[in-house]
């Protein structure tokens, strides 16, 4: 009987130590989650001029372990400020695949890259469509989103920008965005003499950007 009342005694401080031992450990996760707000708010990012709604429990903690399929989709409408660069298809810009999309897609005209959208989001930025099936280095962990281009130059000509994008819906990694676009890309004027000189000195003067790119449309 002696015996018995110990093993049952043993049981439950065993049942007690786990309690206290799993309040303890949980402490810290929901400390960091309310003062790490993995939302638009935290990241000083204005949606639809308010601050991002709250997410539940469960998509901060899938946020916060960077769980790819897991990134939370925003409300179709909601308007977001995002930095924008540039890339194009060259080993020295992507990995080792610069023609093949985070998706397993191709690039082209349209597909850009962000690390804060699930694939296959479909954005608009002044009147054009892209679709997201790419993603950037994981040090771009903000809301930062890289438009794809078929060169290094029109990409160098592009440069930085802040944009407006809005969630205009969530599709598959591959679709047909209508109209293609052809992002900021000024019409190249008429080619005279001069420029057609002055072109072919710069050339000899300095290293084609696009010398590394690689062709993605065969």
């Amino acid at each position: 009987m002696y015996m018995q009342r110990r093993y049952v005694l043993s049981i439950l401080m065993l049942a007690v130590v786990a309690c206290v031992s799993m309040n303890v450990h949980a402490q810290p996760v929901q400390q960091y989650l309310s003062n790490q707000s993995l939302t638009a708010a935290h990241l000083s990012v204005s949606v639809d001029g308010e601050h991002a709604p709250s997410q539940s429990w469960w998509k901060r903690i899938w946020s916060y372990l960077g769980i790819r399929n897991a990134r939370i989709r925003p409300e179709i409408g909601t308007t977001l400020r995002v930095e924008s660069s540039a890339y194009a298809s060259s080993p020295y810009q992507t990995d080792a695949t610069p023609c093949i999309t985070a998706a397993g897609t191709t690039v082209r005209p349209g597909v850009v890259a962000t690390n804060f959208l699930p694939l296959g989001t479909i954005v608009s930025v002044d009147g054009k469509k892209y679709i997201v099936e790419d993603r950037m280095n994981a040090r771009y962990d903000g809301y930062y989103m890289d438009i794809w281009f078929p060169s290094t130059s029109e990409a160098l000509e592009f440069g930085r920008k802040k944009l407006a994008i809005t969630i205009i819906g969530y599709g598959e990694p591959g679709d047909v965005i209508e109209p293609t676009p052809t992002p900021f890309v000024s019409p190249e004027p008429e080619k005279t003499m001069w420029r057609a000189i002055a072109d072919f000195l710069v050339t000899k003067t300095y290293k084609d950007p696009n010398r590394y790119d690689v062709n993605c449309t065969n």
